[in-house]
């Protein structure tokens, strides 16, 4: 605030901050661009910001998408700012989110963490002179495989829904 003739001392009068005439220590003297002679408020003090309060600040906006998927609100696919570790924390936040709910959730988490399908191996044929029991036996191993491979497929359909449900509008552009 200024107290000159015939200005009110209520009303703040505002401080052109010129970083060539800045005595704050370690600034470059030379500094130029856009932001140079620029006025500053500093609201709720009802006066300007001095040039040590004027220091820029990077601050990041909280991304106002949360996902489509319940169980993994803020974990999002998005093309902005950290995008490298948002992409990281989603994936893994997934595969675990599909392993907990999923039934053989198990292989399609695999899948997600490895970017690659599992490899399934069928059970080998039982010898000629198997008995009834180990005959048994491996018709469950097979309807267990065939029942894995199906599921599987089902639950990548699934994944993909959900992971598309968690990309923000950008991204799917």
């Amino acid at each position: 605030m200024s107290n000159e003739p015939g200005k009110s001392p209520g009303v703040p009068t505002p401080m052109l901050v010129n970083p060539a005439n800045n005595e704050e220590k370690g600034r470059n003297s030379s500094n130029s661009g856009p932001r140079r002679n620029r006025t500053f408020k500093k609201s709720g003090n009802n006066g300007a910001m001095s040039p040590k309060e004027s220091t820029y600040k990077s601050t990041t906006k909280e991304p106002s998408f949360e996902g489509r998927v319940e169980g993994l609100n803020g974990h999002i696919y998005d093309c902005s700012y950290k995008q490298a570790d948002i992409f990281t924390r989603t994936t893994k936040e997934i595969a675990e989110y599909v392993g907990r709910t999923f039934k053989f959730g198990n292989d399609t988490k695999l899948a997600i963490e490895k970017l690659e399908n599992p490899t399934f191996t069928i059970p080998s044929d039982p010898d000629d002179a198997a008995t009834k029991s180990e005959m048994r036996v491996w018709e469950k191993e097979i309807d267990e495989f065939v029942k894995r491979k199906v599921m599987f497929k089902e639950n990548m359909k699934s994944a993909y829904s959900i992971v598309w449900g968690q990309c923000t509008d950008a991204m799917r552009t």
